[in-house]
């Protein structure tokens, strides 16, 4: 089934209560016994995850932190092309606390091995400020990114609601009227700063529309986007930096406002001048936005 909205009736997508729209291997797949199957093999590793796995987790957290550390200080080596290092060290580490440990936690993949209130505790990991500095030190709001892609993307993997579907979130420049070369451009400027430019306000969209959604004393949509167009269904457009700054000349300074609060080393630690935290900013800014491995 795919999750309905508040007042929606619920349309099997599986088995023989599909509708003639649905593929037909869809509608011969036996769901319950595919269920089985896969519950079979969680448990299966579940079963055999150990203290060993959370050791593992530590050593790439702390080769990170090599990284991390290599990478600023040959920084102010010299710029590129000629410094390299600091660009890959820096990025890699960046990646790696990003895909392989806030990734893995947030989704509760250490939860039996450390503990309600461990660092490696989902409900625990990268809240508040302090903690928020040492283990998220990204683009992306914990919360924001627990609700679009813990949420919305694995429950509606591939489905027109999946905010990190790619077909309809690049919809606008494969129909836009302009020439291919031109495409490539965009894409390749695109995939240059795309975390805090795309993913940092869309995280952010996903979780106060989800919020409000859910509250019966909701007031307007912060993120008023729009409808999508390309037939993904009653989904709205994706949150960039480029609508939040549009809505600021505006005079809507909200979205601008609740974007303020999602740069860590903006908000951290909050005594401290604000050329201090705009340098904090500057050195995640080096990472992000030199990264070799997305």
């Amino acid at each position: 089934m795919v999750p309905a909205r508040e007042g929606e009736k619920q349309e099997a997508q599986w088995g023989q209560d599909a509708g003639a729209h649905v593929a037909e291997w869809r509608r011969n797949l036996d769901l319950k016994a595919w269920a089985d199957e896969v519950r079979a093999v969680e448990r299966k590793y579940r079963e055999g995850q150990g203290e060993e796995d959370v050791e593992h987790l530590n050593k790439i957290l702390n080769i990170s932190y090599v990284l991390y550390g290599i990478g600023l200080a040959t920084a102010g080596f010299a710029a590129l092309p000629w410094n390299p290092i600091s660009a890959v060290c820096l990025s890699t580490a960046i990646c790696a606390r990003w895909t392989m440990v806030g990734h893995h936690v947030s989704h509760g993949g250490y939860n039996e091995q450390v503990g309600m209130g461990g660092r490696f505790h989902r409900s625990t990991f990268a809240r508040g400020p302090v903690r928020r500095f040492i283990d998220w030190c990204d683009w992306m709001q914990p919360e924001a990114w627990d609700v679009e892609h813990n949420y919305m993307h694995h429950y509606m993997l591939g489905e027109g609601r999946d905010p990190d579907l790619l077909e309809r979130n690049a919809h606008h420049i494969r129909e836009g009227n302009f020439p291919l070369w031109l495409k490539f451009v965009d894409i390749s400027i695109i995939a240059c700063m795309w975390k805090w430019y795309y993913y940092a306000p869309n995280t952010l969209k996903e979780q106060l529309t989800h919020e409000a959604s859910k509250s019966k004393t909701a007031g307007p949509v912060l993120f008023d986007t729009g409808a999508q167009p390309g037939g993904f269904g009653d989904v709205t457009r994706p949150a960039t930096f480029r609508y939040v700054w549009q809505q600021a000349l505006q005079n809507n300074m909200q979205p601008l406002s609740a974007m303020a609060k999602v740069p860590p080393p903006l908000s951290f630690p909050p005594r401290l001048p604000f050329p201090v935290r705009l340098l904090c900013l500057h050195i995640v800014t080096q990472g992000v936005g030199c990264v070799v491995c997305v």
